[in-house]
Order: structure tokens, then sequence, then C-alpha cells
């Protein structure tokens, strides 16, 4: 049972990255409308921090900018699935190589993530459809962007963790 709880955690974590992979090139297509609308990334959005901030950037594209933030946030969900794949993989995969204590980790770990990174892409699509009044959200899309980030770093470092509590055990 383990060798196959081991394959499906590598195909999920394998799919996963594919599916990071593909929506990250959409998005990267979406850079460039939004660069040439007068926009900077998707980031510069999460780290607005204020709301005045977040209204001038919602502001700068015009119609055409807000169009390719708003399609920019669909894809965004893309990666979002295709990060928790990817973690629940590792987990998976850390749960069948005897470090279930890190497989979990990585899983919530994930997951938390996912869960920030949903509520980072409402209250953005709020701001942006709501233009000119909204932008209010931008404190929690800052919040939820750090702690999305931070959950990240601590799933990748929970994967790079694992070959060094190996050789200590």
């Amino acid at each position: 049972m383990r060798v196959i709880g081991a394959l499906f955690s590598i195909i999920c974590a394998a799919l996963g990255g594919l599916q990071v992979w593909a929506a990250t090139r959409r998005r990267s297509d979406e850079f460039f409308i939004l660069r040439s609308a007068g926009q900077s990334s998707l980031l510069a959005f999460e780290f607005a921090g204020s709301p005045a901030k977040l209204r001038s950037l919602v502001a700068t594209g015009g119609d055409k900018g807000r169009d390719a933030v708003l399609r920019s946030l669909d894809i965004d969900y893309l990666v979002t699935a295709g990060y928790v794949f990817v973690t629940l993989g590792f987990g998976g995969i850390l749960t069948a190589v005897s470090q279930p204590s890190l497989g979990r980790k990585e899983i919530v770990f994930g997951l938390v993530a996912a869960a920030m990174g949903i509520i980072e892409n409402v209250a953005l699509r709020q701001a942006a459809t709501a233009y000119p009044n909204g932008g209010g959200t931008a404190p929690l899309v800052t919040l939820a962007a750090v702690v999305k980030f931070v959950m990240l770093l601590l799933a990748a470092g929970t994967v790079l963790l694992w070959p060094l509590r190996t050789l200590l055990n």
C-alpha cells in the first residue's frame, strides 16, 4: 500500500507542477497586457498595502488594465490549485518515506497558502470591480499575500529539510 501511495503522490506532485507551469505561462501573457496598459505585475497589487495605493494601481491601466487584472486573478486560481497538488503530493511522498510529521506539515502549509491565495484573489477582484471606490481591501490583500508566501517558503523548506532529516536519523 505504501508503494501505491508513493506513486500516487509522485503523480500528484508532477501534475501539480505541470499545472503551475502551464498557468504561469498563461499568466506571463497577461503580464505583458498589464505592462502595455501601464501597470506592473500582480505582485504590485498584492503588496499595495494601502487603499490609496491599490486604487492608484487599478486606475493606472484603465478598463483594459482592469480586465487584465481580472484575467490574471482567474489564472491565479489555477496556480493555487497547482501548488495544492504539489504540496499534497510531496506530503504524501514524505509520509511514504517514513517522514509523516514532515508530510503533515507540508500539507498544512500548502492548504493554508491556498486559503490565503483565495482570500487575496477575492479581495483583489472586489477592488478591481468596485473601481473607483474599491481598494479598501488592500491591507487584507497584503496580509494574505505575506502569509501565503511565507507558507509556500515553509512548504519548500520542508521538502528541502527531508534529506537532512533522513541523514540525521
